[in-house]
């Protein structure tokens, strides 16, 4: 039975997504599933047996457009689990994050965030930064909830803070036990959406 989705909404970025598929394939559970999420990639992202593929198809959108919480609001309602992992493609899951969201029982839990090189043989050679403060974007929540607030604005394009979350984001449940770690992992140009899709 499936309780936990991860769900990535991602644009090109094909290395990581590679990457990610071999990773996720190897330490998800039986009792989590991967929905990759398309958004207008050209060309698209290939099929993988690791993850659910759902391509969006929008000839109305501008070339390099990214409305990626759109994306995430089609990946959810797909989603088969209690719980939905929202997650980017950059962002890497340890065993450590991937054991803690098995075990919460609460309605939304965040993560700590390192930095760090995700290598082709999926080990993680950790970066000299400080750890990256928990973010309300990438989290853990109970998908009746997510769907009870109305997901994200169907307006919402990628870069814009999903504020009617931070209610749950600030109760002391939500924020992260010890090994609930993520790592942010800049190795190749492409997997820095957010400053070449947003900025």
């Amino acid at each position: 039975m499936i309780t936990h989705s991860l769900i990535i909404a991602c644009l090109e970025s094909y290395g990581m997504v590679e990457k990610q598929a071999r990773l996720m394939e190897k330490l998800l559970p039986p009792n989590w599933e991967f929905i990759l999420v398309d958004d207008v990639s050209q060309p698209p992202i290939p099929e993988h047996a690791a993850y659910h593929l759902l391509r969006i198809v929008d000839e109305l959108r501008a070339p390099g457009e990214w409305t990626q919480h759109e994306a995430v609001n089609t990946g959810v309602l797909l989603a088969k689990g209690e719980y939905i992992l929202k997650s980017d493609i950059d962002h890497v899951l340890t065993p450590g994050a991937i054991e803690a969201a098995d075990r919460f029982t609460g309605d939304m839990m965040l993560f700590h965030r390192k930095a760090g090189l995700l290598k082709d043989d999926l080990t993680i050679e950790p970066l000299e930064h400080e750890v990256y403060s928990p973010v309300d974007d990438i989290y853990l929540m109970r998908k009746s909830l997510f769907l009870k607030d109305g997901g994200y604005p169907s307006t919402r394009k990628y870069g814009t803070a999903g504020k009617h979350f931070w209610q749950y984001s600030r109760r002391p449940e939500a924020q992260p036990p010890e090994g609930a770690l993520i790592y942010v992992t800049p190795d190749t140009h492409e997997t820095y959406h957010s400053l070449v899709r947003a900025g």
